[in-house]
């Protein structure tokens, strides 16, 4: 009976911490308290052990996710690097353009690796580069992930581009929809003039990812079909 409840105890922990890593402007006690249908009593209990242990943290009023936690998730990222690279390595050597592996941090895209082609026009994302969720293809297919509901709290209101103008909302969340339901996303000129990104979602167990190829729009006109075969094969290799 004690090893069932307490097992009942981590769901109830996992939860939170899965409900708090898709609200990224944090949530008050009460709103996790209602929305998982738990007591109040059992919520904070449940957060004060957390919180102790650096996995939560309370900012402006709000609970979020704490250094703990994404500690933690950079160590498991370092072991998933070590796992994807000779995958990303094997794609940009098929299809001769750069390739990277992206993850959500918060609300923004961060790049955790890139393998540059060495090309007389190429493009890569450097390593650590954080960007809007919503303005790559990776981060479409990162956001694609979500519920409807938590896609709409992740894009904010007023969205743009690299050079500050502005991208129709309702249109990227139409995009991001079209990404889960085709299984892939391509931008085209979009955040980054004269480039074009190719992008699907990897599912694995060091977590969720995407995979993205980098290339100059000029060069890929008659490219599309054969990047995207070989993302979905590269695809399948990983998530094995």
């Amino acid at each position: 009976m004690e090893r069932d409840s307490s097992i009942k105890v981590i769901i109830k922990a996992i939860d939170i911490l899965k409900m708090l890593s898709k609200n990224i402007n944090g949530l008050l006690l009460a709103e996790i308290s209602q929305n998982l249908n738990l007591p109040r009593t059992t919520v904070h209990r449940i957060i004060s052990t957390l919180e102790s242990q650096g996995f939560i943290s309370h900012v402006n009023g709000k609970l979020k996710l704490g250094n703990g936690f994404f500690l933690m998730l950079q160590n498991t990222n370092m072991t998933a690097l070590s796992y994807f690279n000779p995958f990303l390595k094997e794609l940009s050597s098929t299809v001769k353009e750069s390739v990277s592996l992206s993850t959500l941090h918060q609300n923004k895209l961060h790049v955790i690796d890139c393998i540059i082609y060495e090309k007389d026009l190429r493009v890569s994302f450097p390593v650590g580069l954080e960007s809007p969720c919503y303005a790559t293809a990776a981060g479409k297919m990162l956001l694609s992930d979500l519920s409807d509901d938590f896609l709409e709290l992740a894009v904010p209101q007023q969205t743009v581009n690299s050079e500050g103008e502005s991208i129709d909302r309702a249109s990227l969340i139409e995009d991001v929809k079209a990404a889960r339901e085709n299984g892939f996303s391509i931008d085209e000129n979009i955040y980054i003039a004269g480039v074009t990104s190719f992008s699907v979602l990897i599912k694995t167990a060091f977590g969720v990812y995407s995979i993205t190829v980098l290339a100059p729009s000029v060069r890929v006109q008659n490219e599309r079909d054969a990047i995207l075969k070989n993302l979905v094969l590269i695809k399948e290799k990983m998530e094995k």
